[in-house]
């Protein structure tokens, strides 16, 4: 068993033992099942009448869209910030009349993929 404890209305912890709270907490107790959904956020405790409920199939679509979307963000954003030396490296190059490690149209083709990416990242709401 897991216990749900609501403090001045809200949702205050979710404890695996019983616990001593003052009588101003409010006590809930739920099943192992009840509390694998919760953490597995394919439910959640509905604070209107103190039960554990699903969420539809379209809240979870969302959320899994979202959460791809920000590991797209993040593949993204790291391939800005692995490649920002290689820009530098050339531009710094080019200013002191020294040969460069990219030709001129690797250089082109990194700064494409670099506002590509730049352009494809999604905020997330």
């Amino acid at each position: 068993m897991h216990y749900v404890i609501i403090e001045n209305g809200q949702l205050s912890s979710i404890l695996n033992y019983e616990p001593n709270v003052p009588e101003t907490h409010v006590v809930i107790e739920i099943t192992d099942e009840e509390h694998t959904g919760i953490f597995a956020k394919t439910h959640y405790f509905d604070l209107t009448d103190n039960t554990v409920k699903s969420y539809s199939q379209t809240h979870l679509d969302t959320e899994a869209a979202k959460e791809a979307q920000r590991i797209t963000n993040a593949e993204k954003r790291k391939f800005l910030a692995d490649s920002d030396w290689k820009v530098m490296r050339h531009l710094r190059e080019k200013a002191l009349g020294q040969a460069t490690s990219l030709t001129d149209q690797q250089y082109l083709d990194l700064e494409q993929a670099r506002a590509t990416a730049a352009a494809a990242i999604v905020e997330i709401q």
